[in-house]
């Protein structure tokens, strides 16, 4: 079983900012990070 990964709260900021300031679309952020498009 895999680990569980933790992203820490400096880190989410960061995803969701660059989300809503329209400079990063969702779908490159969850390929970036290896998430699913769903969490961001």
């Amino acid at each position: 079983m895999r680990a569980r990964r933790t992203f820490d709260e400096k880190f989410k900021r960061q995803v969701i900012e660059s989300v809503l300031s329209g400079s990063v679309s969702q779908v490159e952020l969850a390929r970036k990070y290896t998430i699913s498009p769903l969490l961001i």
